[in-house]
């Protein structure tokens, strides 16, 4: 695999490595590029084949997206005020198979489920799908807790003729790679993916042209990349990204109202470090 595809793959993903393949030392800075962001993002559930955790999830979501979490303040310099959870948004679906890969299945049961109207999406809409134990993904030939234990993408569906033109989705593996397991592990990927998605919800289309078109298309991938890290060479330019490397734990607990969660640590431009308000 060419290093550019690499390098946008680390991108959207949560390796394996969990905290081992960063530098530490180097000073980050989130640049804002043309893209489009998720200003106030709706967060869609889903939870596919025998996902556990459900409703530690669904509490954890209703929580993190509320206006009084701490942990949001750090999303909102960059223009993402407090979203929602869409309770009634929440689907339940059978697994076709065991092994699953991106384009092939994940890919058009989105387009399906919006088509039958069970998904009804809007420019702010994000869908987090969980999975159960006994699936397994491939995305661009990389195989589930091998080569990653989340990522974020994007669906096109100007085909469908919707207002709007594209969705932004993550595909969350069960207890796959870390430090953490369980519902610790659940809430620290989803809150990860969320971050990166309502900042780079486009990303996954950049990734989709540079893969079809090599080199050349590197310019119009580009575009459609919103918050990112320029300052320096890391490959895994995220907002949540930034906060693994070698020395560093990127996640913690924060309190909100009676429960307490694993979440990801997040940058911040302004106070220049990885921070998280815990409210504990």
């Amino acid at each position: 695999m060419n290093f550019v595809l690499s390098f946008l793959l680390a991108l959207l993903s949560i390796s394996l490595a969990d905290a081992t393949n960063a530098t530490a030392s180097a000073k980050h800075k989130l640049s804002q590029l043309p893209g489009p962001t998720l200003p106030a993002v709706e967060i869609n559930p889903i939870f596919l084949g025998n996902a556990r955790h459900q409703s530690h999830l669904l509490n954890f979501y209703e929580h993190i997206s509320s206006a009084s979490s701490g942990w949001w303040s750090v999303l909102e310099q960059y223009g993402i005020t407090p979203g929602k959870l869409n309770s009634a948004g929440q689907l339940n679906v059978t697994a076709p198979k065991h092994a699953i890969d991106d384009a092939k299945d994940i890919q058009p049961m989105l387009f399906r489920l919006i088509q039958q109207g069970a998904l009804k999406p809007n420019l702010n809409s994000y869908y987090p799908i969980h999975l159960g134990p006994e699936i397994n993904v491939t995305w661009y030939g990389q195989r589930s807790c091998q080569h990653f234990a989340a990522y974020h993408s994007t669906l096109d569906i100007r085909a469908l003729n919707k207002t709007t033109p594209y969705i932004a989705y993550a595909v969350i593996l069960d207890d796959c790679g870390g430090r953490l397991r369980g519902p610790d592990l659940a809430t620290y990927q989803a809150s990860h993916e969320l971050s990166e998605a309502a900042t780079n919800p486009l990303a996954g289309i950049a990734l989709d042209i540079f893969y079809k078109q090599g080199p050349p298309g590197l310019l119009s991938a580009a575009k459609y990349l919103a918050w990112f890290d320029l300052a320096t060479s890391n490959p895994d330019g995220e907002v949540a990204d930034l906060c693994e490397g070698p020395g560093l734990v990127p996640y913690d607990s924060v309190c909100l109202g009676e429960e307490t969660f694993k979440v990801a640590k997040l940058w911040s431009n302004e106070e220049d470090a990885c921070v998280v308000s815990t409210g504990c």
